[in-house]
């Protein structure tokens, strides 16, 4: 099953506007990693994180210090932390 175009847009979007250096460095990766990923959990999940704050996706990503929050977003987080 493929990925809406405009799901892609979206993502692609919301990665280029995360206003963070390092977020939008990780986060160009994503964009482009994705939009050759059909695996629509990881692209829900994609979209699900990519609505939450700038900051809270920093710390996320950056410093996990909550293993329940991890969790709500593993698949996300493991692709992001395989590119």
């Amino acid at each position: 099953m493929t990925i809406s175009e405009d799901k892609l847009k979206i993502i692609k979007y919301r990665c280029q506007t995360l206003g963070m250096r390092e977020l939008d460095v990780v986060f160009a990766k994503v964009a482009s990693s994705v939009s050759q990923n059909s695996d629509t959990v990881l692209i829900e999940e994609l979209l699900s994180l990519l609505k939450e704050e700038t900051q809270y996706i920093y710390s996320l990503i950056f410093n996990p210090i909550d293993p329940v929050e991890v969790k709500k977003y593993e698949n996300i987080y493991k692709f992001i932390k395989s590119l």
